[in-house]
Protein backbone atom coordinates (compact mmCIF):
# COMPACT_ATOMS: atom_id res chain seq x y z
CA UNK A 1 0.00 0.00 0.00
CA UNK A 2 1.18 3.29 -0.42
CA UNK A 3 0.33 7.06 0.28
CA UNK A 4 -2.58 8.94 -1.68
CA UNK A 5 -3.39 12.55 -1.51
CA UNK A 6 -6.34 14.22 -2.83
CA UNK A 7 -6.59 17.92 -2.78
CA UNK A 8 -10.31 19.29 -3.92
CA UNK A 9 -10.81 22.91 -4.69
CA UNK A 10 -13.07 25.50 -6.60
CA UNK A 11 -13.30 27.87 -8.35
CA UNK A 12 -15.18 30.30 -7.48
CA UNK A 13 -14.56 33.35 -4.95
CA UNK A 14 -18.13 33.74 -3.56
CA UNK A 15 -20.06 33.40 -6.39
CA UNK A 16 -17.44 34.78 -9.00
CA UNK A 17 -15.41 32.41 -10.87
CA UNK A 18 -11.64 33.13 -10.81
CA UNK A 19 -9.99 34.43 -14.22
CA UNK A 20 -8.62 31.43 -16.34
CA UNK A 21 -4.80 32.26 -15.65
CA UNK A 22 -5.97 32.46 -11.65
CA UNK A 23 -7.26 29.07 -11.68
CA UNK A 24 -4.44 27.38 -13.94
CA UNK A 25 -2.13 29.68 -11.74
CA UNK A 26 -4.33 27.94 -7.93
CA UNK A 27 -3.91 24.63 -9.45
CA UNK A 28 -0.29 24.82 -10.27
CA UNK A 29 0.14 25.79 -6.59
CA UNK A 30 -1.06 23.23 -5.50
CA UNK A 31 0.32 20.27 -7.52
CA UNK A 32 3.51 21.87 -6.18
CA UNK A 33 2.62 22.16 -2.36
CA UNK A 34 1.52 18.00 -3.10
CA UNK A 35 5.24 17.01 -4.58
CA UNK A 36 6.64 18.94 -2.07
CA UNK A 37 4.89 17.20 1.09
CA UNK A 38 6.01 14.11 -0.34
CA UNK A 39 8.49 12.40 -1.60
CA UNK A 40 9.95 12.24 -5.15
CA UNK A 41 7.97 9.32 -6.14
CA UNK A 42 4.68 8.74 -7.26
CA UNK A 43 2.07 10.62 -9.67
CA UNK A 44 -0.10 13.19 -9.96
CA UNK A 45 -3.56 13.51 -11.56
CA UNK A 46 -6.07 16.41 -12.23
CA UNK A 47 -9.83 15.48 -12.54
CA UNK A 48 -12.64 18.67 -12.96
CA UNK A 49 -15.68 18.20 -12.31
CA UNK A 50 -18.67 20.71 -10.96
CA UNK A 51 -19.67 20.81 -7.11
CA UNK A 52 -22.15 23.11 -5.03
CA UNK A 53 -20.48 25.21 -1.96
CA UNK A 54 -23.22 26.81 0.05
CA UNK A 55 -25.73 26.49 -2.54
CA UNK A 56 -23.80 28.38 -5.29
CA UNK A 57 -22.80 25.69 -8.07
CA UNK A 58 -19.30 25.83 -9.84
CA UNK A 59 -16.53 24.39 -11.42
CA UNK A 60 -14.31 21.80 -9.02
CA UNK A 61 -10.54 20.28 -9.77
CA UNK A 62 -9.97 17.53 -7.80
CA UNK A 63 -5.75 16.90 -7.67
CA UNK A 64 -4.47 13.46 -6.17
CA UNK A 65 -0.77 12.62 -5.93
CA UNK A 66 -0.55 8.86 -5.32
CA UNK A 67 2.04 5.96 -4.38
CA UNK A 68 3.90 8.03 -2.85
CA UNK A 69 4.72 8.29 0.99
CA UNK A 70 5.37 11.58 3.29
CA UNK A 71 8.34 13.25 2.47
CA UNK A 72 10.91 13.77 6.33
CA UNK A 73 11.40 17.55 5.40
CA UNK A 74 7.63 18.33 5.18
CA UNK A 75 4.85 16.27 5.33
CA UNK A 76 0.96 16.70 6.37
CA UNK A 77 1.58 18.92 8.97
CA UNK A 78 3.04 21.74 6.46
CA UNK A 79 0.93 20.39 3.59
CA UNK A 80 -1.83 21.45 5.80
CA UNK A 81 -0.50 25.01 6.34
CA UNK A 82 0.34 25.64 2.92
CA UNK A 83 -3.20 24.55 1.62
CA UNK A 84 -4.62 26.94 4.26
CA UNK A 85 -1.97 29.69 2.78
CA UNK A 86 -3.07 28.93 -0.80
CA UNK A 87 -6.82 29.28 0.37
CA UNK A 88 -5.94 32.97 1.84
CA UNK A 89 -4.05 34.05 -1.01
CA UNK A 90 -7.03 32.59 -3.83
CA UNK A 91 -9.78 33.80 -1.23
CA UNK A 92 -11.00 30.23 -1.10
CA UNK A 93 -13.65 29.41 1.93
CA UNK A 94 -12.07 25.88 2.31
CA UNK A 95 -9.87 23.22 0.28
CA UNK A 96 -10.46 19.88 1.17
CA UNK A 97 -8.01 17.62 2.02
CA UNK A 98 -7.97 13.95 2.19
CA UNK A 99 -5.35 11.23 3.06
CA UNK A 100 -5.10 7.38 2.89
CA UNK A 101 -3.26 4.30 2.05
CA UNK A 102 -4.05 3.46 -1.53
CA UNK A 103 -4.13 -0.40 -2.85
CA UNK A 104 -4.61 -2.35 -5.92
CA UNK A 105 -7.47 -5.00 -6.57
CA UNK A 106 -7.11 -7.65 -9.09
CA UNK A 107 -9.60 -9.05 -10.43
CA UNK A 108 -10.72 -12.36 -8.84
CA UNK A 109 -10.56 -15.77 -10.63
CA UNK A 110 -13.34 -17.31 -12.93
Amino acid sequence: MTLTVTVTVGRNIGTVPLSADNWESLQRRIRVALAYATTGTGETETHFGVGTWEGVTEKSAKITRYGTEWSKYTGLVWLRSELGEIARIYRQDAISLVTGEGEIIAPLAI
